[in-house]
């Protein structure tokens, strides 16, 4: 029987686990007002990078403004009303009770001016930390209520990579390991770098949550992007590896068809790490076999074999 052949040769074997991860912004808000009231000054300028403290709206606050000129107007009479009874007090021309009153009144008075304080930086908008903004979603004289988004805002550069590893291979985490991944968009492979790691398994699927730390200086990465991950599981030098189109299912598990002085023999094997296009074989061949790859479905066991083709990487060795 004619039939194309495979030297098994050792190799060095790279097996990587594909897993689903998400690109996080950094950091990232919807940005909403603390209190309701018509929009007098707009600056958001879309998709644009602002800086942290930046002021990105504000509310008409004329009544809140007018009411703290009202207090400051009753903070000078009360302030001068508690240093006349303060002299008088001190030559006994009045009581200590009057006195206490009026510093009552003018530390009420205070209280009621920083009130007022936060009441008017609740009616601004200003950028929580530097970012990029997103789509704005209302106009100028628009009335909006603490419900209204305004926009967002993210911190793309550095950006987070989420990803969930099954709980067996626990092990191989660490911090500051490098994993590599892609998106969904192109073959460009990207690094990160894992810096927290959740310290318990999550039981409904029995694996850990892992978050990597990914530069986006150039700012190619969008937050929210799906991306495939490569994760290294095991790295061998001498790996006995063979195509997966070789292995021949078997009621007792997996078989191979092995060449023995040209005599066909069904071989069993034990596999391990598998890619798309190899299986790793932990038992049941050595180093220089040789095993059939085409016509699997015709081979008998005790045929004559006569190989034709071998497998490119390997010189043509002699059958076994």
């Amino acid at each position: 029987m004619r039939a194309n052949g495979y030297v098994v040769t050792p190799k060095k074997l790279l097996s990587q686990m594909e897993l689903g991860g998400s690109l996080l912004a950094s950091e990232e808000v919807e940005l909403h007002p603390e209190i309701a009231g018509r929009v007098t000054y707009l600056n958001i300028n879309e998709g644009q990078f602002v800086q942290q403290g930046t002021l990105i709206l504000k509310i008409n606050d004329s009544d809140l403004q007018a009411q703290h000129q009202k207090l400051l107007a009753q903070k000078k009479i009360a302030e001068k009303n508690e240093q006349r009874l303060k002299e008088l007090l001190s030559i006994n021309g009045v009581g200590q009770q009057e006195y206490d009153a009026a510093v009552m009144l003018l530390n009420n008075v205070n209280a009621d001016i920083e009130i007022i304080k936060v009441q008017i930086e609740k009616t601004e908008i200003k950028a929580p930390f530097s970012g990029k903004l997103g789509l704005r979603q209302i106009s100028i004289g628009a009335y909006i209520t603490s419900s209204t988004l305004i926009a967002t805002l993210q911190q793309i550069n550095p950006l987070k990579l989420d990803f969930f590893l099954p709980e067996k291979y626990s092990h191989l985490l660490r911090l500051g390991l490098k994993v590599f991944f892609k998106t969904e968009s192109g073959d460009t492979q990207y690094s990160a770098i894992v810096n927290a790691i959740e310290p318990r398994v999550d039981k409904s699927i029995r694996s850990i949550q892992v978050r990597a730390h990914v530069d986006n200086s150039k700012e190619t990465l969008l937050p929210g992007s799906f991306v495939k991950i490569l994760f290294n599981v095991a790295e061998l030098e001498n790996a006995l590896l063979i195509p997966s189109e070789c292995i021949l299912p078997d009621a007792d598990g997996k078989k191979v068809v092995l060449s023995e002085n040209g005599i066909a023999k069904f071989q069993k094997v034990i596999t391990g790490f598998r890619s798309n296009s190899e299986v790793e074989i932990i038992e049941g061949l050595i180093e220089n076999d040789t095993i059939a790859t085409t016509g699997l479905l015709f081979i008998k066991s005790g045929m004559n074999l006569k190989f034709t083709n071998f497998n490119s990487m390997t010189e043509k060795k002699s059958q076994k």
